[in-house]
């Protein structure tokens, strides 16, 4: 899911300017490389649960050109 977003929405000190977040499953490292290659960083962790398991996605966020 791609969601564009201002600092209110994220809770962080980011100035408000237009951002795309996503989140990606920690042990998909070749979607993780990807995304950074593209230029989107880590800035947090989520923890979901997919059946009985516990899985943890990477949130990674991107500013968008103004």
């Amino acid at each position: 899911m791609i969601i564009p977003l201002t600092t209110n929405h994220i809770g962080r000190d980011i100035p408000d300017e237009l951002y795309v977040w996503l989140g990606v499953w920690e042990k998909n490292l070749g979607a993780i490389r990807f995304y950074e290659k593209n230029g989107f960083v880590p800035f947090d962790k989520h923890i979901f649960r997919l059946g009985d398991e516990k899985q943890t996605d990477i949130l990674m966020i991107i500013k968008l050109d103004s």
